[in-house]
């Protein structure tokens, strides 16, 4: 007898039975309990169904935020599809790149994404309307069932990683559920017991809005998103809901603590407050620590489901810039170039092995097997464990910026300013901002560079949040390495101690 299989959908259902007028979702200040949802997806899997598709194929996602947003990626998981978003904020020739790798047999859109795909190829496809998805909010109770396999997969996230083109991170259902429970059963004794209720400010095209909004259905939590960040509405929500879990990147915790009534505020209710992207400035940690909230840094990426480990509060006062060693099924170790532990204290790669780690990247089996090396990820991170077991980021192997919990490749971003006519050579260095955390460098040199130009381009192939902030033209070539390749280290060490130029934007 074929053994059943442990799948997202099936998790739903249960919770729509076991906790059917429990809050699910809530975007804004529109929310689902379980039973609704669960009815909703039921209508929307059957149109899903009627479009053709099938166990294994994609459904891509290019929407801002809302509940028919998480309605449709759970009707697609219900079919047996494989849930394909990308940010919103994406261009076309972003969008074209991406659903040309994903090859969706749907897409899910809003009114602003539709428009926006006009101009790509990718109109083509067919389309799954957010209106169409309100339209069977109410109706004929319809169900649809298809038997899945714990181990295929139900979800591709983008994610910008180090190369010139982003890549696609898989995850099973049996990955995102072994996440889930590790992260908020095992560890459930932070929240002081009874139903996890999380909010997240990150999008639905990420990990740490999509996977966190799965986890929630797997554990029968209540997850709480917001269509556009509003700090007031945020702790409008942290306060009013008694909000127990919040996971976000230091830009929104500031601008949070810096709204008048937060000086007031009662959040004892918050007892899991992790910070992730950046490692957040003593002032802010402060902040909230007199309001009786603990921030603790986390570590994670993409292709480890999201978090990889969080600062236990016993640690996060006396160490705050540590980001703990993970929960009882994590493993994270340190090693040389040659693959060797290294002893404490001592700066190496960074390897994890842990429930929720991706199988792989799409269709890119040569990235796949040099990250995935004996179950262990190789993150590409430079970090540290001391004596204690508490991993400390040091620095990226991989280099991209950060900003605002986004990741920006510095490759696809030199990639792109190299199209530009008189741009001879490139290189984006992350440097320090106030709001973000890190904003894109760029320092070009060439016979003909003009700034416009290279704007006007980024423009038009990126993503507003991937603009360089700065740019600068050098008029000596830029200095490379020993093979021939930009030497990044002697730029940060040349600019290190000089002022930047004027801000592009």
């Amino acid at each position: 007898m074929r053994a059943m299989a442990a799948t997202i959908d099936k998790a739903l259902r249960f919770w729509a039975r076991d906790r059917s007028e429990q809050t699910a979702i809530r975007v804004g200040d529109d929310s689902l309990g379980y039973a609704a949802l669960d009815a909703w997806v039921g209508r929307v899997a059957a149109r899903v169904d009627e479009a053709g598709i099938a166990p294994g194929d994609r459904v891509g996602f290019y929407a801002e935020t809302s509940l028919e947003w998480c309605v449709a990626a759970l009707a697609a998981i219900r079919c047996g599809a494989i849930v394909a978003p990308i940010n919103s904020r994406m261009v076309p020739a972003e969008v074209d790149y991406l659903f040309d790798q994903y090859a969706p047999g749907l897409i899910f859109v809003d009114d602003n994404g539709a428009e926006r795909l006009a101009g790509s190829a990718a109109a083509s496809a067919p389309q799954l309307r957010r209106g169409d998805v309100a339209a069977l909010r109410n109706g004929v109770a319809t169900d649809l069932e298809r038997e899945c396999d714990a181990d295929a997969p139900a979800a591709i996230i983008t994610t910008s990683g180090s190369t010139a083109r982003p890549k696609g991170v898989v995850y099973s259902h049996r990955v995102m559920i072994e996440y889930a429970w590790e992260e908020y059963v095992h560890n459930a004794p932070d929240i002081g017991g009874g139903v996890t209720k999380l909010l997240t400010a990150a999008p639905l095209s990420t990990a740490g809005g999509f996977n966190l909004m799965i986890h929630m259905i797997v554990i029968g939590g209540s997850v709480f998103l917001l269509e556009k960040f509003d700090p007031a509405q945020a702790l409008r929500l942290l306060l009013d809901h008694r909000i127990n879990t919040f996971r976000a990147a230091p830009i929104f915790f500031q601008r949070i603590a810096e709204l008048p009534e937060f000086a007031s505020a009662d959040l004892s209710c918050v007892r899991v407050a992790s910070i992730g992207g950046a490692a957040p400035p003593p002032w802010l940690q402060q902040a909230w620590w007199d309001r009786g909230v603990v921030l603790r840094q986390l570590y994670g990426q993409t292709e480890a489901g999201g978090g990889a480990c969080v600062n236990p509060v016993r640690f996060a006062k006396s160490h705050p810039d540590r980001c703990g060693f993970g929960g009882p099924f994590t493993e994270i170790a340190i090693v040389d170039d040659a693959g060797n532990r290294v002893p404490p204290n001592t700066p190496g790669q960074i390897i994890v092995r842990k429930p929720g780690i991706m199988t792989g990247y799409w269709r890119n089996p040569e990235a796949t097997k040099a990250a995935l090396v004996d179950g262990w990820l190789h993150t590409g991170d430079i970090g540290e464990v001391d004596e204690n077991g508490l991993l400390k980021m040091v620095d990226r192997m991989k280099d991209f910026i950060k900003s605002g919990g986004l990741n920006i490749s510095s490759a696809e971003l030199e990639r792109v300013i190299m199209e530009v006519d008189g741009v001879d050579e490139v290189a984006i260095l992350a440097v320090p901002d106030e709001h973000y955390g890190e904003t894109p460098f760029a320092i070009v040199h060439g016979p003909n560079c003009a700034i416009p130009a290279i704007l006007d381009h980024c423009r038009a192939q990126l993503s507003g949040f991937k603009l360089p902030r700065y740019i600068l033209v050098s008029p000596e070539p830029l200095p490379r390495l020993a093979m021939g390749k930009i030497s990044k280290p002697a730029l940060r060490e040349t600019y290190s101690n000089r002022p930047l130029p004027e801000p592009v934007r």
